[in-house]
């Protein structure tokens, strides 16, 4: 029996019609526990080619190199007489140079013992048959020690947070080339861009930890059975929650498919991703140069591809009015959704 969310507001409503899944099967069973515990969800809006829009704030940018070089001053001289971290930020640095600096601080964050993994061909190919549940075990069994931080970890973690939140800084003052090709062909076969919308958990505290966070794992085995024939007519899908990137950053960003944080599914939380336009998904997938890029490395679609949830078979929302307000923000930080939209829950029906 086919199953359906209902996404209730006001004065609109959503329904999806699921699918039939192994990772639907685990998604559900954190929608039902965030229903049951009346958790409370937010919207949040965007694009697909979100890197055709940097804003290029010089300025900003020039903050965000400064920052980036002052946190890695401060992990090298935690690190001691270990190796240090083996790049720096300067003016106009290229997508390879953030690349280079994102994964030495994700490397550095989930091993705790070394700045890069040094990855044969080999190993990348190993690294996407683990799952997420196994990714920490499997990178501490190959990283090598090339620095001792446990007498100084929170002190280690911190630092190297700011590098991450300074990269990100500077990176979305960026724009990328291939995302701005998709936009202008997206607008002139649409005449506009596309919408993203993302429904999740609004449940960040002050500290910046979350007070709820069930969530679902599943190997790989499970995600590529999850894609079922009616795939491509999907429009709603897994939201994101990835140690490292998805394959669509990675593609705007310049980075290397083949490295082991690059994943299209990580924990399964209860959030979802849909785009109002049922034509987005097969745009974005299949009508660009993604499709032939990602399978240039030797990767299949369904290592690549977002995991459908379902299909919008009822939808009832004036797009001209879901906007961000804006004043009010969500527990995280970002802009809360206009207020006729604050009110939502969700019904399994």
């Amino acid at each position: 029996m086919t199953t359906h969310l209902k996404v209730k507001w006001p004065d609109h409503h959503i329904v999806i019609e699921l699918c039939q899944t192994p990772v639907v099967e685990k998604w559900l069973l954190c929608i039902q526990d965030v229903i049951e515990n009346n958790v409370p969800p937010m919207i949040t809006l965007g694009a697909p080619f979100y890197h055709a829009y940097g804003g290029e704030d010089q300025q900003l940018k020039k903050q965000a190199v400064q920052e980036i070089n002052k946190a890695i001053e401060d992990v090298n001289a935690l690190v001691g007489d270990g190796k240090k971290f083996p790049y720096h930020a300067y003016d106009d640095m290229p997508w390879t140079q953030t690349n280079l600096m994102h994964r030495c601080f994700t490397t550095g964050q989930l091993s705790q013992t070394c700045w890069q993994l040094g990855l044969t061909n080999q190993q990348k190919l190993q690294s996407k048959t683990i799952p997420d549940s196994n990714m920490l075990e499997w990178v501490h069994s190959i990283a090598p020690h090339d620095f001792e931080i446990w007498h100084c970890w929170e002190e280690f973690s911190s630092a190297n947070n700011r590098i991450n939140k300074w990269i990100h800084i500077y990176e979305d003052q960026s724009t990328s080339a291939r995302a701005t090709q998709f936009l202008d062909k997206t607008i002139e076969t649409y005449g506009k861009d596309f919408q993203v919308v993302n429904l999740e958990l609004d449940v960040f505290q002050s500290d910046g930890l979350k007070w709820y966070n069930n969530q679902q794992q599943v190997d790989i085995d499970t995600i590529h059975s999850s894609f079922p024939d009616d795939a491509d007519d999907c429009n709603v899908i897994l939201m994101k929650s990835i140690t490292g990137k998805d394959y669509f950053q990675c593609f705007q960003e310049y980075d290397d498919p083949t490295e082991w944080d690059i994943q299209n599914v990580g924990k399964i939380k209860g959030g979802l991703t849909f785009y109002p336009h049922n034509d987005a998904l097969k745009h974005i997938l299949y009508s660009g140069d993604f499709e032939s890029w990602y399978k240039s490395y030797g990767l299949k679609a369904e290592q690549v591809h977002p995991v459908p949830l379902g299909k919008i078979v009822e939808d009832t929302i004036d797009y001209t009015t879901l906007k961000h307000s804006e004043t009010d923000l969500n527990t995280d930080g970002t802009l809360a959704i206009a207020s006729q939209y604050k009110q939502m829950r969700y019904e399994l029906i």
